[in-house]
């Protein structure tokens, strides 16, 4: 009989995300959890980012911790709920499932249906990594965007008050 896999649970939301599609990371770790318990893997730990972008892996002590686990090979994957959770960063992604290889270890992306304990599982996050990155993209732009035509319309975008200004109504008018 094979050892139960131990695993640990990544889930990150960003405040972007969260607003545009309305996933909780009580709602990844619950799905997550349940995944696990079908596959039978020990959940070891959960480590969360809140709130922190996935542009890269820079800033996110829970994505450090849960790869600390797998360097000290206390776990054997990381699980988490969509791959764009790990990364929006192709790059990132790949050197994550390559330390991950390089430990014996695998990653699993339960919406995704990724396992990169199979080849075809590698590959397949290669693909996901890069689709996460444009999609990102594709966000900052729309972003840009939606500034650019509120400075347009005269509107205010939020963060400090420009000196000689007085803020009425999400309006910035001239404080004579």
């Amino acid at each position: 009989m094979e050892e139960c896999k131990k695993v640990v649970i990544y889930k990150r939301v960003s405040t972007e995300d969260q607003a545009r599609e309305g996933f909780s990371l009580e709602n990844q770790e619950h799905d997550i959890r349940r995944e696990c318990e079908v596959k039978e893997y020990e959940v070891v730990d959960v480590c969360a980012d809140e709130g922190i972008s996935g542009k890269d892996i820079q800033g996110r002590p829970g994505l450090m911790k849960a790869l600390k686990y797998i360097k000290n090979k206390e776990v054997q994957g990381i699980v988490v709920w969509k791959l764009s959770r790990l990364s929006r960063n192709t790059a990132d992604t790949m050197n994550i499932v390559d330390l991950l290889k390089k430990n014996n270890g695998f990653l699993v992306s339960i919406k995704d249906g990724l396992d990169t304990q199979t080849p075809q599982g590698q590959m397949i996050a290669a693909v996901l990594g890069i689709m996460a990155e444009v999609e990102r993209d594709n966000i900052v732009g729309f972003v840009k965007g939606g500034m650019n035509q509120k400075v347009r319309k005269g509107e205010w975008n939020g963060g400090v008050i420009p000196l000689g200004y007085d803020l009425k109504d999400k309006q910035l008018i001239i404080n004579e």
